[in-house]
């Protein structure tokens, strides 16, 4: 018997059935981080035969197996994943040989095919496969051998690879789950691969559901300048910022921050690169802070997955905190509920990559975790200086929502907020408004949805992007993604300097859409 649905995963289920009865066959699921994607992928997979379920970590493979096999037959998932353990994990446990005796391993051969190095099992219930092995042997994969394909953390699916897999198949539902509804490579729409997100639970509405704990974002102010570093595609070049915020001064102030704001809380940081991470996870050492780190080289971290354990099994109880610096490595798939402290020295103009990191301290936390600090997250945002760049910051997200809906402000502070704004409209309500008076800052218009082009783009428009640093040879681009691309390039200084001086908000930067938006909104409301 399968564990009990939360409303909005029952709610996200009977949508996607309710879509495909009208004929859409490609949809995306939008769920926060920590909310059971997993899960309502399990419960739509029951109403099919035949399921192929698409990642592309190791880490992915084995959780959603475990979800899989939990919910089928009514485990506790760390009783499905000690199983796994003892015997050396997923992949060898399918590898051996079958044991009649061991009853846990005869259900899970009987249960899960996968695809992965060089195990091709698709004859079970569910396949679970690895994305860099499964598109090397389409050539042995009919069309229509799977009903339902499900693409897990879809945001990824921009790259060629992906594409190759998704187009070889011909299900009766492609299905991507995902908390970021952008690549993951540029934050473009996901419009080319999925007709529609037929269902979406956000982070605010489970913060106020009481599904994830409440972050506080504490902005840790940095003197270091990022505007010659230059962009590569629709991030950071990663070298150049490397360079600019790998130093001593920076990496002991991130420190510092820690013990001013967040001592004794287990703690993630997000780095750069590779030095990054070694370096600053020295400082946190030098300070007297226990941490450990793991990248993507095994010459560096040969035994990042003890490495891993370690920190999620610590007794931060009885002794002190232990941090994990990474880069990239506990992003998907990456799960410990007491992460109380998210440190983002990586700054990113990547909403995808934000908050991905920042999701994986908004789990709710155990009791001994809630009895000590209670139950939330700080999130330090290490934020560096630029007038070039618009860097996504728990600020700026904040800045776009109402006080109300705010994300990353304590409930003090938005106590306050909220009485300041109660003040001001009664004060506008008092006070005669002339019509070219300005109270305060007019916001950018919001963009609307345009019409989709989901055409291959040209190789005229490729090389055009190209020269902005998108990687054109590894991922694909439709017409309309290029567009979005050009149309969200910072707007000349000319016209961001007329907006500024007719009282538009421009400090979180200004695209040409908005730009061309807010002028034509301006020339409206001039006549």
């Amino acid at each position: 018997m399968a564990h009990k649905a939360r409303y909005y995963q029952s709610e996200a289920r009977q949508a996607s059935s309710d879509a495909l009865k009208r004929s859409v066959k490609t949809q995306m699921i939008v769920g926060a981080t920590g909310t059971g994607k997993s899960k309502i992928g399990v419960d739509i997979a029951q109403d099919y035969r035949n399921v192929l379920w698409l990642n592309h970590n190791i880490e992915l493979i084995e959780q959603n197996a475990i979800t899989f096999l939990a919910e089928q037959f009514d485990f506790s998932k760390e009783y499905v994943e000690n199983g796994f353990n003892i015997r050396g994990g997923l992949v060898s446990l399918l590898k051996a040989k079958r044991d009649t005796e061991d009853a846990f391993a005869t259900l899970v051969q009987d249960n899960i095919g996968i695809i992965k190095e060089d195990l091709l099992i698709t004859n079970k219930r569910v396949t679970i496969a690895s994305v860099q092995t499964i598109w090397r042997r389409l050539n042995q994969l009919p069309p229509d051998l799977f009903d339902l394909v499900i693409v897990d953390e879809c945001h990824h699916a921009g790259a060629v690879t992906w594409t190759m897999i998704l187009n070889h198949f011909n299900p009766i539902l492609r299905l991507g789950l995902t908390a970021t509804p952008w690549r993951a490579i540029d934050d473009l729409t996901l419009d080319d691969l999925f007709e529609e997100i037929v269902y979406e639970y956000p982070i605010v509405k489970a913060i106020k559901d009481g599904n994830l704990c409440k972050p506080t974002g504490i902005k840790v102010k940095t003197s270091t300048s990022l505007d010659k570093v230059h962009n590569q595609g629709a991030d950071f070049n990663q070298k150049e910022l490397a360079e600019k915020v790998n130093s001593p001064e920076r990496n002991y102030l991130v420190v510092n921050s820690y013990i001013k704001h967040a001592l004794g809380r287990p703690f993630i940081v997000f780095c750069v690169n590779v030095e990054h991470v070694t370096d600053l996870c020295a400082a946190f050492n030098e300070k007297g802070v226990k941490a450990n780190y793991v990248v993507g080289d095994t010459d560096l971290t040969p035994e990042r997955k003890n490495i891993i354990n370690d920190f999620k099994n610590q007794n931060f109880i009885d002794n002190e905190a232990e941090g994990l610096v990474n880069c990239l490595i506990a992003t998907e798939g990456f799960d410990y509920l007491d992460a109380g402290c998210i440190i983002l020295a990586a700054p990113t103009k990547s909403k995808t990559r934000f908050y991905q990191t920042v999701g994986r301290g908004l789990r709710l936390k155990t009791e001994k975790y809630v009895e000590k600090f209670g139950q939330g997250c700080i999130i330090l945002d290490v934020v560096d200086n630029t007038t070039k760049h618009r860097v996504i910051t728990c600020e700026s997200e904040d800045a776009l929502l109402p006080v109300e809906d705010r994300i990353f402000i304590s409930d003090e502070n938005r106590a306050k907020l909220m009485d300041a704004k109660a003040k001001r409209e009664a004060m506008v309500n008092l006070v005669e408004r002339k019509e070219d008076e300005v109270f305060e800052l007019f916001p950018l218009p919001k963009i609307p949805r345009f019409k989709r082009c989901n055409d291959p783009a040209s190789e005229a428009q490729l090389q055009r992007i190209k020269k902005l640093g998108y990687n054109i040879e590894e991922n694909t681009f439709s017409v309309m993604q290029v567009n979005d691309i050009f149309m969200n390039q910072p707007a000349p200084k000319q016209q961001i300097d007329f907006l500024s001086e007719a009282g538009y908000d421009i400090s979180r930067g200004v695209t040409v859409i908005e730009a061309q938006l807010a002028i034509t909104e301006l020339s409206k409301r001039k006549k």
